[in-house]
């Protein structure tokens, strides 16, 4: 698991180096791996969030968090509900 882990956080730092490796990416790259998404897949999902979902002061600042979370949630909620429920949960274990 830790081999496509790096793999993929690997890929997306090459990628988009403006971004490069930011704390909090391997949590939720880590999640979809665990939920069965390849490389691939994994990569794709998180070039979508880094580019088009996350606002672009969050790589300096990391005030959005939580706020991710809540996206990935609505996001993945109708094709992963069990996981979507589990990341809820640690939300609001941690003030969200």
């Amino acid at each position: 698991m830790r081999n496509h882990l790096t793999r993929v956080l690997e890929q997306l730092a090459k990628y988009n180096p403006y971004i490069g490796y930011c704390k909090g990416l391997n949590n939720i790259v880590l999640f979809l791996i665990e939920e069965g998404f390849d490389d691939k897949e994994a990569f794709f999902v998180m070039k979508k969030i880094t580019e088009e979902l996350i606002p672009c002061d969050y790589y300096s600042t990391m005030n959005s968090v939580l706020a991710l979370v809540r996206l990935l949630c609505d996001t993945l909620s109708w094709t992963h509900p069990k996981a979507v429920k589990a990341m809820k949960v640690v939300a609001k274990n941690n003030g969200g």
